[in-house]
């Protein structure tokens, strides 16, 4: 009996471990996911930028 308790112990314990592991998982990809997005969006931002220096710079023909 307490072999079997032991047992249920340890297969509960894993089954804890492993959902609490995949949410961790999940936050870091989610977390790395939006790093990337605010890297594209800070290059976007940067190209638009210059791009509407460059056609400010130009000169207007009228």
């Amino acid at each position: 009996m307490f072999v079997h308790s032991i047992n249920n112990f340890f297969i509960f314990l894993f089954n804890y471990v492993y959902f609490y592991f995949l949410i961790v998982i999940y936050f870091i990809i989610f977390i790395i996911g939006i790093m990337i997005a605010i890297q594209e969006i800070k290059k976007y931002l940067k190209v638009r930028k210059t791009f509407n220096l460059v056609q400010s710079d130009s000169p207007s023909q009228d």
